[in-house]
């Protein structure tokens, strides 16, 4: 009797535990979407034991891999690879990838999301099409990097109709995976941590902590090349030389979470208070190091300063890999690209995309960094090759190109290549050149005849971009390549005391404008003295730089622009925050000359600043408020009310001296006509 009700009992029991496992398999191979409440972050580390601290937890984020845009897929198809650097010390934990995305769909269709980890289908999505701010969070296990890293594949594929013919157009679909979508990791709190690795892991939000004292021009110079090099990587930095400010990092090891990076510049006694122990560099004192240190448990990065931040720039540079499995290292010269000043292949610039199928349109687009142009070159020509795989019919393919959204040219393919020799208009490429190449061909299984079939096409690595010599700046945009070999960068004296009045503009400015590879020097100079460079610079002061015309001048007492009627449409006396930033040559050097609106010499702090044309541009807290060019500009010009000149004045009263002069003339006319009549009436015949 107790036997038989023993098996009663299990036999449920059994049962129940089945279809629970089988439940919970199910639910892994097919997570449910949920709304997302907040952007991702890993789920808080349980408290450790008293034998092991906790390890510290993070995510690394589309957005802090590039991808500020996220990833944009429609039309029934797509496919992106992703792959996410991990260090190869310090037993770093990849522990579950969390997806936040936006799908929508005018019309039903069956649609679905594949994601796989090393080629391995974690996950396959169902998409209903009435969605935003979806959320999934799937488990991972186990990864082993592959040459440094994880590869992450989304596949997105669907169908409307049974009939394989139908357009994909006409489902008006759209998935966008959230530049917040992140892949969580664990690391242990006592792991050894090396240099890249920190790198790679660091947060997308970064404190450049300066000491708190009278800052030298080395560490400067190493602060902004290392917010250069950081921003190049996406990562959105803030200056900080207060120790107590760093204090808040105390919050982030309690929560066992690195929520924000933290990069030290200076010596490692300047941190004493906030680093546990002090980190030594061998080598000369004049070079640069770099090392992967702990501050209050959280992974942190210390840089000691160098005339040329060379360590900074180390940040930004592919030999950063060299530093795998270093905890430090003594920076020496880092060696640049030296490219051809006549013509570069895209194989040379790694430019060249893979091959992508089409059935009846591609669209690639490719971004062309134009800092990172020779020195004194500008973009003249590019030189496509595309080659399209024919589809056995009649029908040609058509390759149209697109620069900065302005149409450069099309052309058909001949057979299954076509050539483009394309002229680039001056001004027209700025800092970036958005190349969009979109190739369209007449589907050949129209009316349903053949399942549609896709065909490959690639931009080849033989193409190339031509380059003529340019004779100075005539936008802000034209200083990238001209600051290829170096800049100096000229601040008043007072700097050295409260740095962070200047910092963050001029960080703002030469991540916009100058490659990641030049060398920045900072120099001081009296508030009375004027900056005299040796090469491309920036200058900061009331004063402007030796031999130099700047379009805008301050000694002519209240600066206005006003408008093809003489009306002042600002009046940039009136401001008392701000500054105004001017494109000038001193001695044939080009530069930047940076004049504060403020009583105190500070500079506005703006978090995005976009100057590309122009010579003369009005910045506040916010960006760039006006830019104006002084040398192709009709509409506006410079005046100065209180300025009053011999010109000054003919301008103001110029149609009473115009009335003036007439009657003056028109009186010596008449006086004249008058004695000519009286002369020949006395010698007349009478």
């Amino acid at each position: 009797m107790r036997e038989g009700f023993q098996r009663a009992l299990v036999a449920p029991l059994a049962l129940a535990i089945g279809l629970a496992a089988a439940g919970a398999a199910a639910a892994q191979t097919h997570p449910r979407p949920t709304r997302a409440a907040a952007p991702a972050m890993p789920a808080p580390v349980a408290a450790p034991s008293e034998s092991a601290p906790a390890p510290i937890s993070g995510a690394i984020t589309l957005a802090d891999l590039g991808m500020s845009e996220g990833l944009q897929f429609g039309e029934l198809e797509g496919r992106r690879d992703v792959f996410v650097p991990v260090p190869q010390t310090g037993g770093v934990a990849f522990t579950a990838f969390v997806l936040i995305f936006d799908d929508v769909s005018a019309h039903d269709a069956r649609r679905s999301l594949q994601i796989a980890v090393d080629g391995e289908v974690m996950a396959a999505l169902p998409l209903d099409g009435h969605g935003k701010g979806r959320s999934v969070r799937m488990p991972l296990p186990p990864l082993a990097a592959r040459d440094g890293f994880i590869k992450l594949t989304f596949i997105y594929s669907g169908a409307a109709t049974e009939d394989r013919c139908v357009d994909g157009r006409s489902v008006g679909d759209s998935l966008l995976i959230r530049p917040e979508s992140a892949i969580a990791f664990a690391l242990p709190a006592t792991a050894p941590l090396e240099v890249a690795g920190t790198l790679a892991l660091m947060p997308r939000d970064v404190i450049v902590a300066l000491p708190q004292r009278v800052i030298s021009t080395s560490e400067m110079a190493t602060a902004l090349t290392a917010a250069r090099s950081l921003a190049a990587g996406g990562r959105r930095v803030r200056f900080e030389q207060r120790t107590d400010a760093l204090a808040s990092l105390d919050s982030q090891n309690e929560m066992h979470r690195w929520s924000r990076g933290l990069v030290l510049v200076g010596p490692s006694a300047d941190f004493s208070a906030i680093q546990k122990s002090e980190t030594t560099f061998g080598g000369p004192a004049s070079a640069g190091g770099i090392a992967a240190t702990r501050i209050a448990g959280v992974p942190a990065l210390l840089l000691t300063a160098a005339d040329d931040g060379r360590a900074a720039r180390l940040l930004g540079s592919p030999e950063l890999s060299a530093t795998r499995s270093m905890p430090a290292t003594v920076v020496g010269a880092i060696g640049g690209l030296r490219l051809n000043s006549d013509m570069v292949h895209f194989d040379q610039l790694g430019l060249a995309p893979r091959p992508v199928e089409f059935t009846d349109r591609a669209d690639i687009s490719i971004n062309i960094d134009t800092r990172k142009l020779p020195a004194g070159r500008r973009l003249a020509r590019l030189l496509l090759d595309v080659l399209v795989a024919p589809d056995g019919g009649a029908g040609r393919a058509v390759v149209s190109v697109f620069v900065n959204n302005q149409l450069l040219g099309s052309a058909a393919a001949e057979g299954a290549s076509a050539q483009l020799d394309l002229a680039i208009p001056d001004g027209l490429a700025g800092t970036n050149a958005a190349l969009r190449v979109l190739i369209q061909r007449h589907n050949a299984a129209g009316e349903c005849r053949y399942a549609p079939q896709a065909y490959p096409a690639q931009i080849l690595g033989s193409s190339a971009l031509v380059f003529e010599r340019r004779d100075g700046a005539q936008d802000f945009a034209d200083l990238g390549s001209l600051w290829t070999d170096g800049l100096e960068i000229w601040l008043p004296t007072d700097a050295a005391a409260r740095p962070l009045s200047y910092m963050p503009l001029l960080s703002t400015i030469v991540s916009a404008l100058s490659p990641t590879s030049a060398p920045i020097t900072v120099k001081f100079a009296a508030a009375d003295t004027a900056p005299h460079p040796d090469r491309p610079f920036i200058a900061v002061g009331n004063i402007p730089p030796l031999g130099a015309a700047p379009p805008v001048r301050f000694d002519r007492g209240r600066v206005a622009i006003s408008g093809q009627n003489g009306r002042t449409l600002l009046d940039i006396g009136g401001f008392h925050a701000g500054a105004v930033a001017q494109l000038i040559s001193a001695e044939n050097r080009p530069g930047l000359w940076i004049r504060s609106l403020a009583g105190d010499g500070s500079l506005p702090q703006p978090r995005t600043l976009r100057l590309e044309r122009g010579d003369v541009a009005l910045i506040d807290d916010i960006g760039s408020s006006l830019a104006l060019s002084t040398r192709r500009d009709s509409l506006l010009t410079i005046a100065y009310p209180e300025h009053v000149s011999w010109l000054t004045i003919a301008a103001r009263y110029r149609p009473w001296i115009m009335g003036t002069l007439w009657i003056f003339g028109s009186a010596l006319f008449l006086f004249g006509l008058t004695r000519m009549y009286r002369r020949g009436d006395k010698t007349g015949p009478g």
